[in-house]
């Protein structure tokens, strides 16, 4: 399912793994424990391809793995420009925005939250409303709820 080989990686001369090799099979759960700062992030953004590697080898299975990652921060995850309706219409591709709607409205967004821009440092603009957005027309999301952005583009993703 998934193969790690020789890998090393690290940043500014600092490294995080040397010469790490893994092989998780499938029906296999693993746990990625340690300190802050140990690099459980790194190599979950290294296994999803979103980083590369410095020395070595990462490869997933052959049969249809959608590989999905939940960021730690997520107001760094989402584009600050797109409106949460924005943002999962890219991600979803060819999907009617009924669809869509129905979605994240399962996810507690209300119709005037769907259209709220996700910029960082929002909380402190103005109060949370119950839809999960900010009140006095805040036109930005509160940072609790990216996760339920984030979590509804999880959804979305059911190809490779």
């Amino acid at each position: 399912m998934a193969t790690i080989e020789h890998l090393s990686h690290g940043y500014n001369g600092r490294p995080l793994f040397r010469d790490v090799s893994l092989e998780i099979g499938k029906g296999e759960r693993i746990a990625i424990i340690g300190p802050n700062g140990c690099g459980k992030s790194t190599l979950l953004r290294l296994l999803m391809g979103r980083e590369a590697p410095q020395e070595g080898a990462i490869g997933l299975g052959e049969h249809s793995i959608v590989p999905n990652y939940f960021e730690q921060n997520q107001a760094e995850a989402l584009d600050p420009k797109l409106t949460v309706l924005e943002t999962l219409e890219r991600c979803a591709g060819d999907a009617k925005v009924s669809d869509l709607k129905a979605l994240l409205g399962r996810m507690l967004f209300s119709g005037t939250a769907m259209d709220k821009k996700a910029r960082r440092g929002a909380a402190s603009v103005g109060e949370e409303g119950a839809d999960g957005g900010l009140r006095r027309g805040g036109r930005s999301l509160a940072r609790r709820v990216f996760g339920r952005v984030r979590a509804s583009m999880s959804l979305l993703r059911t190809t490779p």
